[in-house]
């Protein structure tokens, strides 16, 4: 088996944690040696815990499979990314521009609702999940255009809904407005 170089250490070190894989001090150990180890853990083992946070494997056959394939979290080029995001910039800077097309590079509104829909397939990135929340908004989009929707990977899914669990424990929100404070 061989462990695609696509997987950043970040990932291997959750591999480890995630599998409770018998690897001392792996922390310390640098991306090549730390591959060289989960191998070697992985051959002496039979069976895992299905894992459906982070991962989404169930057996050792899938993880291995998993580990040897492309990371599906880097599907993107620097350049292909870079590319993304400048197009959901140009949309967000429509949208908060009162989604005037004079106002934006853009000539025609379907120049702009394919450029959404590049975002669409990009639903990982928190810019276009913005961009396309804000076009959705737009008066122009309900007679002829359909909504679109990010798509978002289960990974990514699953980080958003902890993050909204955790934003409604804390109970802290904010206003904004004009308060009137009295002190007796």
């Amino acid at each position: 088996m061989k462990i695609h170089s696509s997987h950043s250490k970040k990932e291997l070190v959750e591999v480890v944690k995630s599998f409770n894989l018998d690897i001392p001090d792996f922390l310390d150990l640098n991306k090549s040696e730390l591959i060289v180890r989960i191998k070697d853990a992985l051959d002496e083992i039979d069976e895992i815990q299905p894992e459906d946070e982070y991962f989404f494997v169930e057996t050792k056959d899938e993880l291995m499979e998993y580990l040897s394939q492309n990371n599906p979290s880097k599907q993107l080029t620097i350049k292909e990314k870079d590319k993304v995001m400048l197009t959901a910039k140009r949309i967000i800077q429509y949208s908060r521009n009162g989604y005037y097309i004079t106002y934006s590079e853009y000539q025609e509104f379907s120049e702009i609702f394919a450029d959404a829909e590049i975002c669409e397939k990009f639903g990982d990135i928190p810019s276009c999940r913005r961009a396309l929340a804000l076009f959705n908004m737009d008066p122009k989009l309900l007679p002829n255009y359909r909504k679109l929707e990010p798509v978002i990977s289960k990974r990514v899914n699953k980080k958003m809904n902890n993050m909204k669990k955790i934003k409604k424990i804390n109970g802290v929100s904010f206003r904004t407005g004009e308060f009137i404070l009295s002190f007796d």
